[in-house]
């Protein structure tokens, strides 16, 4: 064989591969802006109507560089640029909750007492802590994909009644920080 014709097929080999990785990543640039589509107005039908005079455009742009960049970052690195964001939640008391995902984890700050804490993954021991201003608070270690191991060493099912057994050890923590 020609050596035009080896550089040929190895360079078709290697375009063809970016199609076949079994990758297809999270699309989250995409699922973000349709995401605001869907809350950009109150009224269902001018979201509808922003969508179809925009819809087209932005959402081939967002696919594409979801698509050919951030999904191929994410392949490679294990992490996609676009995951780490912000968004502002109302908790089941009223109150306005900024909610950002940082590389450490989560940090949730009330905007209207402007407090702060955050929820912090340690990727080596594979574990999460609650960080305040009083300082962290080890909640849980991953044992496997079924079990955590909680701070005070029970071990609890990923289940409902492991959510539940949860939820009673994070409201001692959150009472135990009160009355620190």
């Amino acid at each position: 064989m020609k050596a035009k014709t080896i550089t040929k097929i190895v360079a078709i080999a290697l375009a063809g591969s970016i199609f076949f990785q079994s990758c297809i990543g999270s699309f989250r640039l995409t699922n973000t802006y349709w995401e605001w589509n869907n809350r950009a107005t109150d009224i269902p039908i001018l979201n509808a109507v922003i969508f179809f005079v925009i819809g087209g455009p932005v959402t081939g742009i967002t696919l594409f560089v979801d698509a050919v960049i951030l999904n191929t970052i994410e392949f490679w690195t294990g992490s996609n640029p676009m995951a780490y964001n912000t968004k502002e939640v109302i908790n089941e008391n009223g109150e306005r909750l900024l909610v950002e995902t940082t590389p450490r984890g989560h940090k949730i700050t009330n905007l209207e007492t402007n407090e702060v804490v955050s929820f912090l993954f340690n990727a080596d021991e594979n574990s999460w802590a609650l960080e305040t201003e009083d300082g962290v608070q080890p909640l849980f270690t991953h044992i496997d994909a079924e079990n955590v191991k909680m701070y005070n060493g029970v071990e609890v099912q990923l289940s409902e009644a492991g959510l539940q057994a949860f939820k009673a050890v994070t409201s001692e923590n959150q009472r135990n920080l009160a009355v620190k």
